[in-house]
């Protein structure tokens, strides 16, 4: 019987005596590297680098032939630009819509141009009515 009492006491004495070893001990920090932001700044510079319509929206074009006249490059630029910076992350702009809308004024400009070159009125009705069609 002495022998079990002693061989408790000393398991609850090293049970304790390893209890107040660990509750002093230094825990190790943990640190934890965070690189989210880093990441989502460079998609960012990617995403609203300017570098895609500059070649198109530059104003001093020289002696470069002119693609559209400036209307129309005017308003392809406004369109390019609202769909790079309606994009990204971080975008809180509505640009969809806005995008979107200014798609729809293109379209219907390029559709009455299209239709303005037909002299009789019901051919220019029948053109813009093909085009006003979705399949």
């Amino acid at each position: 019987m002495e022998i079990i009492v002693g061989v408790v006491c000393f398991l609850v004495g090293g049970g304790v005596g390893f209890g107040i070893f660990k509750a002093t001990e230094k825990k190790e920090e943990i640190q934890i590297e965070d690189t989210t932001a880093e990441v989502q700044q460079e998609v960012i510079k990617q995403l609203t680098d300017l570098d895609l319509i500059i070649p198109l929206c530059d104003p001093k074009k020289g002696d470069q032939e002119m693609i559209w006249n400036s209307s129309q490059q005017s308003d392809m630029c406004r369109y390019l630009a609202c769909l790079q910076f309606s994009r990204g992350i971080d975008s809180k702009t509505g640009g969809n819509g806005e995008c979107e809308a200014i798609s729809n004024i293109l379209n219907k400009k390029a559709v009455l141009e299209t239709c303005k070159k037909e002299e009789d009125p019901e051919a220019q009705k029948a053109c813009i009515e093909f085009f006003d069609r979705r399949l």
